[in-house]
């Protein structure tokens, strides 16, 4: 569904980069945790060239704090190489 888009209207935007053309994938690590991300010091040190985590997820460990504190026989599935 182009969104009533013709396709020269589709390349148009895609070379203006004002549309993707697909879902790009960027192999690497996560930063999960309880720290917000708003937090200076945080970010100051996620952005440092040695920082390897290439996105920032805040929802996942308050979910998983809440297992571990309701349920302690559950185990969170680990993604990590």
């Amino acid at each position: 569904d182009n969104l009533g888009l013709t396709e020269k209207d589709l390349k148009i935007l895609e070379k203006n980069k004002l549309i993707n053309p697909g879902p790009k994938i960027f192999p690497g690590d996560i930063a999960s945790g309880p720290v917000v991300a708003k937090s200076s010091k945080f970010l100051e040190w996620v952005k440092t060239p040695n920082c390897r985590f290439k996105a920032l997820e805040m929802e996942g460990g308050g979910m998983l704090a809440s297992v571990y504190e309701n349920d302690q026989t559950s185990q969170p599935v680990k993604f990590c190489k």
